[in-house]
């Protein structure tokens, strides 16, 4: 079996133009109906000061609607595009794959 980060970087082309696929056009916020749907899953758990890791973060959405409410909060992603924007955001970052 080939290593992790060969299949990630083999599929990679896979994701040409995802964001826009998705419509994605502003990364790391969240509409409104966004901010609900997470109100709503999380209603029962504390956010502040949580640790909040999402894997395979996309747009960040959640991650921003997590920062505002006080959590820290780190992702990991293998799209590029998402990664750079990520960056730009001061998110912390942990690697998509092991060698």
């Amino acid at each position: 079996m080939p290593p992790a980060h060969k299949v990630i970087d083999d599929n990679m082309e896979l994701y040409t133009d995802y964001e826009g696929w998705k419509g994605w056009t502003k990364p790391f916020t969240a509409t409104p109906d966004e901010r609900a749907y997470f109100e709503g899953e999380t209603r029962d758990v504390k956010i502040r000061a949580a640790d909040v890791l999402e894997i395979g973060f996309g747009s960040g959405s959640f991650l921003a609607w997590a920062r505002e409410r006080g959590a820290r909060i780190a992702g990991s992603e293998i799209n590029e595009t998402l990664l750079t924007a990520a960056r730009e955001e001061g998110i912390e970052l942990l690697p998509a794959a092991s060698t």
